[in-house]
């Protein structure tokens, strides 16, 4: 995307556009060890007005095979179900997902829902085979890592670490 391209879409507030072409141009393959890197890698959806929930499929090096945008939500909620969640991963071939999403408020705590959605996505993973290393809740300033968090729900050893 030229800067001109850009500049047009930024004043026609075209910003799922933007991100759709950001994402197309990223390179594909950077590999994730650390939440930071996902937060950078993320930041598109940083300024998004309602909530994204994505999947960050990965091959077995942890090397970033896709990212894709599950579901859409509302200002401060989005729906989300394993099924959705594992399909992409399923397509992709993936070993481990990440799990992150936007929080519009800029508030990146986590919230019950939260906490419950990646417990279900964990329990989810363990009987497909496939790790969920992290949920990462990226805001424009911040993110956090549900890892570093709360390290109990990702405690099995079954389970691989970035």
């Amino acid at each position: 995307m030229t800067q001109k391209e850009f500049i047009k879409l930024l004043k026609g507030k075209k910003y799922d556009r933007i991100i759709e072409l950001l994402i197309k141009e990223q390179p594909s393959g950077p590999k994730i060890t650390c939440p930071s890197e996902v937060h950078r890698q993320l930041l598109p959806y940083t300024v998004r007005k309602q909530e994204s929930f994505l999947v960050i499929t990965l091959d077995g090096s942890y090397q970033t095979i896709n990212v894709h945008e599950v579901t859409k939500g509302i200002v401060n909620k989005t729906l989300v179900h394993p099924r959705e969640v594992f399909v992409t991963a399923i397509e992709d071939r993936a070993v481990a997902i990440i799990i992150a999403h936007n929080h519009p408020s800029g508030n990146t705590e986590p919230s019950e829902d939260d906490l419950d959605v990646t417990r279900r996505l964990i329990d989810a993973g363990t009987i497909l085979g496939i790790s969920v290393l992290d949920h990462i809740i990226v805001g424009r300033e911040n993110y956090t890592s549900l890892k570093d968090e709360y390290p109990a729900m990702f405690a099995d050893e079954r389970r691989r670490t970035i």
